[in-house]
């Protein structure tokens, strides 16, 4: 679309074959659970002894 957004789709996620999600603000957190779980993982990177 011309506002950068992808056209809504009838289903987000489905879990387990039973159980199918339509999760308008899916496509705003993921991007931001995403770079949370980057940052977590690459950038602090936790030392274990």
């Amino acid at each position: 679309m011309e506002s950068g957004e992808f056209p809504q789709q009838e289903l987000t996620g489905i879990c387990l074959r039973t159980c199918m999600i339509h999760y308008a603000a899916y496509r705003n957190i993921f991007p931001l659970w995403a770079l949370g779980e980057y940052r977590r993982h690459v950038l602090l990177p936790s030392y274990s002894i």
